[in-house]
């Protein structure tokens, strides 16, 4: 048997340009920033769970990583107060370089678009190609069921050949063309196909309407 492909029947493009936009344009722009103050800190290479921390858990596990590092590498108590304290600077610092991102996708109500962010393999902090589709499907609609995908494509059937025929009978509103009988079946109204602006609707008025062109032809 085989198998169905899912047809996209919806895509927000308005939105999906909006926060393509706010991404590269007010995003982006903080993260290098954010990046040099975690490296700063001498915890090896920014990681995806670090940039959660960072984003989410206002560097809390961060912070408690860094005191036991400080702690197991200085053992005189002066020297590791020292530490802990440039520590808790640096921490502080890279806190305020992302609460400046936060509080601008907060004003903007585009917090929501801060999970698109992740780290390459490059180690960057980076909008990646899988984040940016990522974010085209959120806002996709598919049909995916065989009765589903069927009526798609009669659906697009029938659109092809109302274009058609609305492109063969000129500047007129195509509904007014059809009408539904007894059964509820949609039918073609009666038209004078040779001047389709003419909808039968009285055969007398039809008649006189026909020989009034005729006279100004003769």
């Amino acid at each position: 048997m085989t198998e169905l492909k899912p047809i996209i029947v919806y895509e927000d493009r308005v939105n999906i340009k909006k926060e393509l936009k706010y991404l590269d344009a007010v995003i982006l722009p903080h993260c290098p920033e954010i990046q040099r103050k975690f490296e700063s800190l001498c915890l090896g290479e920014i990681s995806n769970n670090y940039l959660n921390d960072i984003l989410y858990n206002s560097c809390t596990e961060i912070e408690k990583e860094l005191i036991v590092k400080i702690k197991s590498e200085i053992d005189d108590q002066h020297l590791l107060d020292v530490a802990l304290n440039r520590g808790g600077v640096a921490v502080q610092k890279l806190r305020k370089s992302a609460s400046i991102l936060l509080d601008e996708c907060n004003n903007k109500g585009i917090q929501s678009l801060l999970c698109y962010l992740s780290i390459s393999e490059n180690g960057n902090i980076v909008f990646s190609a899988q984040s940016k589709e990522e974010l085209k499907e959120s806002y996709r609609q598919y049909v995916q069921t065989p009765i589903g995908i069927s009526r798609r494509q009669l659906h697009e059937r029938a659109v092809k050949a109302l274009n058609e025929f609305k492109k063969s009978m000129g500047n007129v509103d195509v509904l007014e063309y059809f009408d539904i009988d007894v059964n509820d079946n949609i039918m073609p109204v009666p038209v004078i196909y040779e001047e389709p602006d003419i909808i039968i609707t009285d055969p007398s008025n039809v008649v006189e309407k026909s020989l009034e062109n005729h006279e100004l032809l003769s």
